[in-house]
């Protein structure tokens, strides 16, 4: 009886954490997804678009997805208002080069 609780909390906080990466691609479904395009655009380019959104920071890591629907993900670090261990997310078109719609703070940096 006196371990119960614990184990409650276990499997609660377990199944939490083992949910959130699919609740983050419900409400992030707007920033992850951009209606398909004729080709995309070099990721030089797509970097730059990131950059004019937000010209804070250095950029950490540029992360592009092969799906065609997919936004380039490029990701800031030093950025002011972001803890100093975290990442600012700028979602970009690959095709038109817009600049994110919205950028959210990332997870920690690896390192």
């Amino acid at each position: 009886m006196f371990v119960a609780p614990f184990l409650l909390v276990a499997a609660v906080t377990g199944l939490l954490y083992a949910g959130l990466f699919q609740a983050g691609k419900i409400v992030y479904a707007h920033e992850l997804t951009v209606p398909v395009g004729a080709h995309k655009r070099p990721i030089s380019q797509q970097v730059a678009a990131a950059r004019k959104a937000h010209p804070e920071g250095a950029i950490s890591a540029v992360r592009p997805l092969p799906q065609p629907d997919a936004t380039t993900r490029v990701l800031l670090s030093g950025v002011k208002g972001i803890a100093a261990d975290h990442t600012l997310a700028v979602f970009v078109d690959p095709c038109t080069r817009q600049g994110a719609r919205r950028a959210s703070p990332a997870g920690r940096r690896r390192g």
